[in-house]
């Protein structure tokens, strides 16, 4: 029945074409002519049907005939990805892109055909040529925005897309995009590590300390799950510690972190460990965000309110936290600064941190004083699978004690 159908197109154009050059002069019979419009004009008329099959077979008379008619190689290539036959339709908006090179429909074809393929990568190259030549398209910038958030380029989607809402670009795609980036997750369903920490003073009433924490996390629709077992030693005492920890979202650009965690022997860490944070972000690039933590030690129970507030800015994230720490009668605060620049990707970065006041957290000393953290991280995608985590920090307070130390750490995904 299929074929038929093709045949009677053919049959129809036969027939057609004659009686239509007839009656125009010759110079109508050019590319531009009327069989020309007429042709294409049942062209779309077959694609507004759903009729890929008889738009195939009239674009292919059509390029018999002119076989370098940009408009005529872009629609079939466009009719093949519909059909799924991406092999074709790369070759013909390939052809075109280079026969017309600033044809901007072409590269914006092959932009959705590498999008459908899932070829990301060929998907980014072909949109930047798109925003080149139509730099006031805000759509361009949404599309250029999702390509970039399937390679976890996040930093540069969210500048893509606070471009497209300068353009008035749709504001509910620009927003439900803005949604997927407010929380990084993992790109795939499961991830675990471990890692080494070791923590080191210069004063002869403490002693270095040093640990291992495993960690598995789990992906869910709109949530992630994470569960990690730490084992420490100091004082030549051994303690461990659980905890259960959950990433969720919770309305528009807005998530919730809460974590669990109990010690088991209680020789040093707290017995319980309760954290709570909410984050909201806004305005596109900034986020706010208020927790609070409670501490259950064996002498006093330690309470942590804090706010903090974050910027994107361009491939930076900057954050202020700032923390109130209520310890039976004694009150203190921490300030804590940070910087955090990304590379290629969210999974490749370089932080650096700057803190002062009653660290409890970096210590796990009740009776610290306040002091200056230098803190320095990074994290790098060693293959597509394989994170590599690294940490250095060191303490100062005025009365010349410091301490030093850090975490190095793997990851792998799948």
């Amino acid at each position: 029945m299929k074929n038929l159908n093709k045949i009677a197109v053919i049959i129809v154009i036969v027939i057609i074409t004659p009686c239509i050059l007839s009656a125009q002069d010759p110079d109508a019979r050019t590319l531009k002519g009327l069989v020309y419009d007429e042709l294409l004009l049942n062209v779309r008329k077959a694609i507004d049907n759903n009729n890929l099959e008889n738009a195939e077979v009239l674009l292919n008379y059509i390029l018999d005939s002119y076989p370098d008619d940009a408009d005529a190689q872009l629609m079939r290539g466009r009719v093949f990805a519909w059909q799924k036959k991406y092999m074709e339709a790369e070759m013909d908006l390939l052809k075109v892109t280079k026969n017309t090179p600033h044809y901007v429909d072409a590269w914006d074809a092959l932009t959705d055909l590498y999008i459908w393929t899932d070829r990301w990568e060929d998907a980014e190259k072909s949109s930047e040529v798109c925003l080149k030549q139509a730099p006031d398209n805000g759509d361009y910038y949404v599309k250029y925005a999702r390509i970039l958030i399937n390679l976890r380029k996040y930093p540069q989607a969210r500048t893509a897309l606070l471009k497209a809402r300068n353009l008035h670009a749709h504001e509910n795609q620009i927003s439900y995009l803005l949604e997927q980036i407010q929380r990084i997750q993992s790109p795939v369903t499961w991830e675990s590590g471990v890692a080494l920490d070791y923590q080191s003073f210069n004063t002869l009433n403490k002693s270095e300390w040093w640990g291992t924490v495993e960690y598995v996390k789990k992906e869910f629709t709109g949530w992630t799950m994470l569960f990690d077992a730490a084992q420490y030693m100091r004082y030549d005492n051994r303690d461990a510690q659980l905890a259960l920890e959950v990433y969720a979202d919770a309305w528009h650009n807005a998530y919730y972190n809460i974590r669990t965690a109990m010690a088991l022997s209680r020789e040093f860490l707290p017995h319980y460990d309760i954290y709570g944070e909410f984050y909201q972000g806004f305005a596109g690039k900034w986020e706010g965000a208020v927790s609070y933590r409670l501490m259950m030690f064996d002498k006093n129970d330690v309470y942590i309110p804090a706010a903090a507030v974050g910027l994107y800015q361009g491939a930076f994230y900057l954050r202020y936290k700032f923390s109130y720490i209520l310890d039976g009668n004694r009150k203190a605060m921490f300030n804590y600064l940070a910087i955090r620049y990304f590379y290629k990707t969210v999974d490749d970065y370089l932080e650096a941190a700057y803190g002062y006041g009653r660290d409890i957290l970096q210590t796990l000393d009740l009776k610290t004083s306040d002091s200056q953290v230098f803190i320095l991280r990074g994290q790098a995608n060693l293959k597509k699978q394989w994170l590599f985590q690294w940490m250095v920090n060191f303490h100062l307070n005025p009365n010349d004690e410091k301490q030093a130390g850090g975490r190095i750490g793997v990851s792998y995904r799948w």
